[in-house]
């Protein structure tokens, strides 16, 4: 091998990495690909930057090519053969908490290759001197991964002046017996000592079900004793679980040994018995695990493929997980970050990649969406079955970079500590958009925004406010209800809440005490909140929770989901009623005398767009300003120089405190959605959680003081710019309506405390491939970490109603959604009277499911609206599809294809173009003639005739002699029969046939290559006034199939039966079904008509079609139980009615010549039905018991004859 030419040269630069500085040699800092894989990881020597050596992502070649760093060493880490355990030897006993890195030499080996890229990335022999001493550096320096995870793991836990002050009694020995259980109950484990007193008491429930009966905190309440000790975890080190009560939080005792000694108990020979409070909270989200089996007791099914990719647990970030998983289901978020993520591979700029929030959520999306990190961890079964075949969960990636990096500086999500997840999603949104302010484009988290609607209403002088807030959630208040009935010490139940309650809750008046600037007094007003406007994504956080000793403890209240959720055809959830209205035309606006300024109007717009357009975030333009001539600043350069030398100030991006107009002087920063949301759950209006944080600049802790030391001020009043107008001047959302949503996601919570427990993830995968299977509807995928499995049966549901948060997506009934019209030329469309109009009026579909899934919900469409004409009579079709707004694409999930969906259902010659479509009609209405022989033709009187009857379908069908077909209002309709060798018919049939799927349930299209079908058609005929032409317009038609009958024969089986809706409930169906059964009639190889599954209401109209053609030809008159069978045979041959069918003619006409008062009729026509009922029924009859037959057997015979007599009273 050459020797390296850049070699010598880049030796000169490099040095070993600084105790502080990241090492990224666990993974590529731009992909998940790991040292583990087979190309391994290539280091740069230089920063230290990982990067993967994939040809198809080339992110070490590109670091090279934008940072000119040349020397890289490549690292690949072995797993070594595991060495079996000895049995015999006790397992080292736990004392404490490991917190140092794990020692991975035992397990693993690595093997190091350097590289030069300049060369191309070639290998370089092995290392010698400087080179090898900064690759030994690299790789015995704490790794990137594990220094963040260290540093998380640190609680930062202090004395508090309780613990520094503690005065104890005098001292006293303890007996054994005093410290085995809680003085107050029986509880021998979760004991917390009193450190002022000795008194022993036990702790409040804890984390994975520990039990706790608070008898610890009762007895601080009773003596004020705040400090305690938690028994079981005092090591011989002097350490323990101390807790304050009066600080609320975790405390730290550096005299907790002499403490002790007052009570007689000696460190050095204590033995730690339980977990620490960190170790439990460790434990129960590591091994915390939703229940992994269905409904039927199955293990639910493991499923791998792109967006389907699972996050490994790093030790309490279940949370972040669930948020994440959810955010990147939406194709807002792939968009923006999936289709940038070659675009930052070769993006130059000032931060490397693994401190680039734009970088690591680019990650995220190409790791969770690209399906190439979610294969089988063939090591790891899902189940604890032993079977070669058991299915096998992810390894999931581990989103440690992104966790560090959005958590950097944040007191909590810098923690590896549990956290809540509405509160990250809130701290997410926020990081999101200082990185878009500081680097461009779009920002994601606009599909959550929308604005809020506050109505403020004086009650004596009628005055009104209203105002407007912008929002990117919405909390709502569960009211939690007892079940009744429940004993006392029983685990309290409650009863379910309908969403729609919640939202009524939240939007209703309430009343509050209000000093009211017209009145000038205090009042008693009303204030009311509605929605202005509607966000493209609505996410809901549901407010279950109570306080409990100051502890916001979760509720089990279920609330019940819009029926969409989960079932096929259910109803959305819709935002409409709960619409504001704004200023109303008699309604009076209330004084701006009680109003503060609003200072954020009053910067110079130049300036801060000049200096945010070169990059600089708002807060540092702010400040720029302020010190180059205040907030009018026109100086954009000289404001740019105070930034470059003022860059590296330490608190350059603190918030920024303005002197004010008014009020106290001060104008704070608006405190986060978060902290507003914490505050509403211990029961503060949201108005007033503001004010409180605005008070004490935005601390929580002394927040909730000032509102118990201010709990009876009167609500404060809303201070927008104007009574009536948005605080801005871009309206957020969009407030026009319908605004119905359908659950995409949701995100569930086990767990006593939203800051224990675990947190999982449901999201919906619309028509996706999952495993190389395209999914025919929608499909439930719960993200549990990394373990990801389709969700299924009434858990789904359950886990649904268990929900902490919700994340809906614009939804739209494709039923609805759906416009057809039969649509005809203009003069033919003019000659029809105003109630003969219906028939060129739209009309929608009973069914889509067969197009758009079985919720026949189509996604990603605000405003949607499918126009689909049909040319009357040849049925060219036309396709317009309109919307008010819509999802952007991205490369994975995309909002529902509307159009592309339905092109596949329909023939591809329809057209988009409507002047071209109505060119289409005038011509069809001259040249279009039906296919194929007529068989048949009635006569109607036009709807809204004077001549016609009063009624519709039979009584206008007794009309039928006595109406004139050239009559100025007769109506002609004809019948005709073809088949595939009708020249011209099989693309007509194409068109047709989409009528099957949209209104006959469980309908399907056949198979052209089926040569035997027929097909009978009907059609409404109108001759054009003044002229010869006759113009034929569709009305619906039938399938029809023979089948070989034994010996000779053929049985015509009816397939499909459609009448249009223009043209329903008006004896259509009967005329055609009529038709069909006298053209079976005349032919004389057909033994019989069947019907293919009839639904209810086609079997209604059969069953009055044949009734009145028995009793037309006088069969059955007179007729008397028992019948005689080689009767009954011989004349359903001659009528060709199948055998179960004629059998229930028959039953109902003799039903209908029945003598009541005699008995012997009566019972000889009850034997007479339930003899057939027994044989058509045998096989499932006989499994019954005699008296569950009879009692069968009874019921099924009252129904049939109640069916018979309405069927009689039709026919």
């Amino acid at each position: 091998m050459p020797p390296c030419a850049h070699l010598l040269p880049s030796l000169l630069t490099l040095a070993s990495p600084r105790l502080s500085q990241q090492v990224h040699r666990e993974e590529c800092t731009q992909c998940f690909d790991s040292q583990d894989d087979p190309a391994g990881i290539d280091v740069c020597l230089t920063c230290f930057n990982g990067g993967c050596p994939s040809e198809e992502r080339h992110h070490s070649r590109s670091h090279y090519e934008l940072t000119g760093h040349a020397l890289a060493v490549n690292v690949k880490r072995r797993l070594k053969p595991v060495k079996e355990r000895d049995d015999l030897e006790p397992p080292q006993k736990q004392t404490k908490l490991a917190i140092a890195e794990e020692n991975e030499e035992d397990r693993y080996t690595y093997h190091t290759t350097p590289k030069c890229w300049a060369c191309g990335g070639v290998e370089l022999p092995p290392a010698t001197g400087k080179l090898a001493e900064v690759i030994s550096a690299a790789m015995s320096s704490l790794s990137s991964a594990r220094q963040s995870e260290v540093k998380a793991w640190e609680e930062d836990i202090k004395a508090c002046e309780h613990t520094l002050l503690l005065d104890q009694v005098a001292p006293i020995k303890l007996l054994p017996s005093g410290l085995a259980s809680c003085a107050s109950c029986s509880l021998k484990e979760n004991l917390w000592l009193c450190l002022t007193c000795g008194s022993l008491g036990c702790g409040r429930q804890q984390f994975g079900g520990l039990g706790g009966n608070g008898h610890g905190m009762a007895h601080f309440e009773q003596t004020g004793h705040p400090v305690c000790a938690k028994l079981g975890t005092i090591t011989p080190e002097g350490t323990a679980d101390i807790y304050c009560y009066n600080c609320n939080d975790s405390s730290l005792d550096p005299a907790l040994a002499g403490h002790l000694a007052n009570f007689g108990i000696n460190v050095e020979g204590a033995v730690k018995t339980e977990k620490s409070m960190i170790e439990l909270q460790i434990e129960q989200n590591l091994k915390f695990d939703f229940s992994m089996t269905g409904d039927d007791g199955k293990e639910l099914e493991p499923v791998h493929g792109p967006g389907l990719t699972g996050l490994a647990n790093l030790g309490n970030s279940c949370y972040l997980a669930s948020v994440v998983q959810t955010l990147f289901s939406l194709p807002t978020f792939q968009a923006k970050y999936l289709s940038t993520f070659d675009a930052q591979i070769s993006s130059p700029g000032t931060d490397l990649p693994a401190v680039s929030l734009s970088h690591q959520l680019s990650k995220l999306a190409d790791g969770l969406l690209s399906g190439r990190y979610a294969i089988p961890r063939l090591d790891s079964p899902a189940t604890t079955s032993t079977s070669a075949d058991a299915p096998h969960f992810q390894r999931g990636i581990k989103p440690s970079m992104f966790k560090s990096l959005v958590g950097k500086g944040h007191e909590e999500f810098s923690t590896m500590k549990q956290q809540d997840a509405d509160e990250f999603l809130h701290h997410l949104f926020g990081t999101i958009q200082a990185d878009v302010r500081r680097n461009g484009g779009d920002d994601p988290t606009d599909i959550f925004k929308f604005e809020l609607e506050q109505k403020l209403k004086c009650g004596e002088c009628g005055g009104v406010r209203y105002t407007v807030e912008g929002h990117e959630t919405i909390s709502i208040p569960v009211p939690a209800r007892e079940t009744p009935g429940a004993e006392e010490g029983d685990k309290k139940e409650y009863e379910q809440v309908k969403l729609e309650e919640c939202l009524e809750i939240l939007t209703g008046p309430q009343a509050i005490e209000y000093h009211c600037p017209r009145c000038e007094k205090n009042v008693i007003a009303t204030t009311q909140t509605r929605f202005a406007s509607f966000p493209s994504v609505l996410i809901v956080h549901a407010r279950r929770f109570q306080l409990v000793n100051w502890v916001p403890q979760k509720l089990p209240v279920p609330i019940i989901l819009p029926s969409s959720s989960f079932a096929p055809s259910g109803s959305p959830l819709v935002l409409d009623p709960f619409q504001g209205t704004g200023i109303l035309p008699d309604e009076q606006a209330l004084p701006d005398s009680d109003r503060k300024g609003d200072t954020n109007e009053n910067w110079n717009e130049e300036t801060m767009g000049a200096l945010m357009g070169m990059g600089f975030g708002e807060v540092r333009a702010k400040k720029a300003m302020l010190a180059s001539g205040g907030m009018g600043c026109s100086d954009a350069n000289g404001a740019m120089e105070w930034l470059f030398a003022h860059m590296e100030d330490a608190d350059i991006d603190d918030p920024i405190i303005l002197p004010s107009s008014g009020g106290d002087g001060t104008n704070k920063p608006e405190p986060a959605q978060g902290q507003v949301d914490f505050l509403c759950e211990m029961g503060f209006s949201a108005a007033k959680a503001k004010l409180a944080l605005s008070e004490t600049n935005n601390d929580g802790d002394l927040a909730v003081e000032w509102l118990f030391s201010h709990a009876d001020d009167p609500e404060p009043s809303a201070t927008p710019s104007s009574s009536v107008a948005p605080t801005t001047n871009t309206l957020r959302g969009d407030p026009t309506t319908p605004a119905n949503y359908v659950l995409k996601a949701f995100i569930s919570h086990k767990g006593p405390s939203i800051h224990s427990g675990h947190y999982v993830a449901h999201v919906r995968h619309s028509k996706q491939e999952i495993e190389g299977r395209e999914t025919v509807e929608d499909d439930w995928v719960l993200f549990n970490d990394e373990k990801v499995v389709k969700a299924r049966g009434d858990g789904l549901v359950k886990m649904g109603e268990e929900a902490y948060v919700f994340m809906s997506e614009w939804a739209t009934n494709a039923n609805a959604a759906l416009q057809l019209r039969l649509v005809r030329a203009e003069d033919d469309e003019a000659q029809l009277n105003p109630e003969e109009k219906n028939v060129v009026r739209t009309f929608n579909p009973e069914f889509t499911y067969p197009i758009y899934g079985e919720e026949e919900t189509i996604y990603g469409y605000k405003g949607l609206s499918i126009g689909l004409s049909f040319s009357s009579g040849s049925l060219t079709s036309y396709l317009s599809i309109e919307h008010s707004s819509k999802f952007p694409d991205s490369g994975t999930v995309k909002p529902d294809d509307v159009e592309g969906t339905l092109y596949k259902f329909i023939p591809s010659d329809y057209v988009k173009h409507e002047p071209t479509f109505i060119e289409k009609v005038k011509k069809d209405a001259k040249e279009f003639r039906p296919f194929g022989d007529r068989l048949a033709a009635y006569v109607r009187r036009a709807a809204g005739s004077k001549k016609a009857g009063k009624g519709k379908g039979r009584e206008d069908e007794e009309l039928d002699d006595d109406i004139d077909p050239d009559d100025e209002d007769a109506v002609v309709f004809e019948v005709y029969k073809a088949d595939w060798n009708t020249p011209g018919f099989r693309q007509y049939h194409r068109r047709m046939q989409l009528f099957v799927l949209l209104y006959i349930e469980g309908g399907s299209y056949i198979q052209e290559d089926e040569d035997k079908w027929e097909f009978v058609t009907l059609y409404e005929v109108r001759k054009r006034p003044g002229t010869s032409l006759s113009t034929y317009h569709f009305v619906g038609y039938s399938s029809l199939y023979p089948f070989w009958a034994w010996p000779d024969k053929e049985r015509i089986r009816l397939s499909q039966f459609v009448i249009l809706p223009p043209y329903q409930q008006q004896g259509h169906g009967s005329a055609l079904y009529s038709a069909i059964y006298n053209y079976v009639l005349r032919k004389p190889e057909v033994a019989e008509l069947t019907v293919e599954d009839p639904s209810e209401a086609f079997e209604e109209l059969r069953d009055k079609c044949d009734l009145s053609m028995l009793m037309d030809k006088s069969i059955g008159e007179g007729l008397s139980a028992p019948i005689d069978k080689v009767w009954i045979e011989s004349v359903r041959k001659e009528r060709k009615i199948a055998k179960r069918q004629f059998s229930r003619l028959l039953e109902m006409r003799l039903l209908q010549q029945l003598d009541e008062s005699n008995k012997m009729a009566v019972t000889a026509f009850r034997l007479q039905v339930k003899e057939r009922l027994y044989r058509f029924n045998y096989q499932y009859i006989a499994q019954l018991s005699k008296s569950e037959r009879v009692e069968k057997l009874e019921d099924t015979f009252r129904s049939l004859t109640e069916g018979y007599r309405a069927t009689l009273g039709m026919a």
